[in-house]
């Protein structure tokens, strides 16, 4: 976890409304289980925020993969891209021309899994768009 994940989930948790946890406390809940009944709700956009922000960073990353896997078979996504971009670019064939199509419809397909997370996760950001809309 990195330092952004812990600030931003700090942040989300203090701004959970006092009340909320004076009005578990006079209900005798203990500290779990406001956490999970109260909190977690409250910060259910903040978590699919992250969620969305923590899959891209690992599914965008280009520097470990290319230093951790050594076998071209289980390359990931972005470092199979970024060599097809080298072989449209670097000239590796005849004719560069012919992998241009290659490399966007490659691309168009790696973009896939990001709509497939957000779509997933759209409603929790609409909740918390909206959540201090109306009173």
């Amino acid at each position: 976890m990195d330092a952004f994940s812990v600030f931003y989930m700090r942040q989300t948790i203090s701004q959970v409304p006092d009340e909320l946890l004076d009005a578990a406390a006079i209900d005798a809940a203990g500290t779990l289980r406001t956490f999970w009944s109260v909190v977690v709700p409250v910060i259910r956009p903040g978590l699919a925020a992250l969620a969305v922000l923590t899959f891209f960073n690992i599914y965008n990353d280009l520097v470990w993969p290319i230093v951790a896997v050594n076998d071209p078979a289980r390359q990931t996504v972005s470092v199979l891209l970024a060599g097809l971009a080298t072989n449209v670019t670097g000239g590796s064939t005849s004719s560069g021309f012919d992998l241009w199509g290659q490399l966007m419809a490659a691309c168009t397909i790696a973009t896939i899994p990001t709509v497939i997370i957000f779509l997933l996760v759209q409603r929790h950001f609409i909740k918390g768009l909206l959540a201090g809309s109306v009173k």
